[in-house]
């Protein structure tokens, strides 16, 4: 049969559910969590959130800043150095002030759903013009100096380039950047992904940087966070600037 579209209303607001069919064919079964859903509240309307959803935070309710994940997983952040709301590309979105704010999730809470991966794809809506200091981490896991490391997504506040670093401590070793400079004060949508064919950067759903290194990212005992990173245990490479609707799929999405 053909995949359907599911749409189902609540006092919540509408969702929109796109299944995927592989239609009885060899390996049926593995096509089918590369279906999505998309929110739609008085409060936000989310990003399609496609395959295997790992985080999904609209970060707006009623105009005001939010922590609650959207997806299935439920992991709700914790807003550090009191960040503020900001007009995002739907709703709300978080201001960031380059030097104490920033978003995180334990690594006993959520961890475990950005580990060990050998596909995924994280990405998130930008804004900025100064970017911090000589980074501006927009999504990570990673400790940079004990290197207990997953992954790395964040600009270089120099050239505002951006630059996904996917880490194992072995064959995953490089990082793959864009070309766009994105110091600007627009938004744009930065997405890191690694596949089996390697790692890529798309800026505004235009590939960008591609490299052929692939594994299986590392179980790192570090905090997830948005807007920074880790060194030693403390936070640090804050962003300066605005981001809305971060995510993080267990899927290597195509553009």
């Amino acid at each position: 049969g053909k995949s359907n579209t599911i749409y189902a209303g609540t006092a919540s607001g509408l969702s929109v559910i796109q299944e995927k069919q592989s239609h009885a064919n060899y390996g049926d079964g593995s096509d089918e969590s590369n279906g999505s859903v998309k929110y739609y509240t008085k409060d936000y309307i989310s990003e399609e959130m496609v395959g295997d959803i790992r985080g999904m935070w609209p970060l707006s309710a009623n105009g005001a800043i939010s922590m609650s994940d959207a997806s299935v997983k439920a992991d709700t952040l914790t807003n550090n150095g009191t960040a503020t709301a900001v007009t995002g590309v739907r709703g709300a979105g978080v201001s960031l002030n380059g030097s104490s704010q920033y978003l995180s999730c334990t690594d006993a809470a959520c961890g475990s759903q950005f580990e060990s991966l050998s596909a995924f794809t994280v990405g998130a809506w930008i804004k900025t013009s100064t970017c911090g200091g000589t980074w501006g981490d927009i999504m990570s896991k990673a400790d940079v100096t004990t290197l207990s490391f997953s992954f790395l997504l964040e600009l270089n506040c120099s050239s505002g380039i951006p630059l996904f670093y996917p880490y194992n401590g072995g064959s995953l070793v490089s990082s793959v950047s864009g070309n766009t400079n994105l110091l600007d004060g627009k938004w744009h949508f930065v997405v890191g992904q690694l596949t089996s064919a390697g790692s890529r950067v798309y800026v505004d759903g235009k590939l960008e940087g591609s490299i052929s290194e692939t594994g299986t990212t590392m179980n790192s005992t570090t905090n997830f966070s948005i807007g920074a990173a880790y060194s030693s245990g403390s936070p640090t490479r804050y962003f300066n600037g605005s981001i809305d609707e971060p995510f993080v799929t267990a899927t290597a999405l195509t553009a």
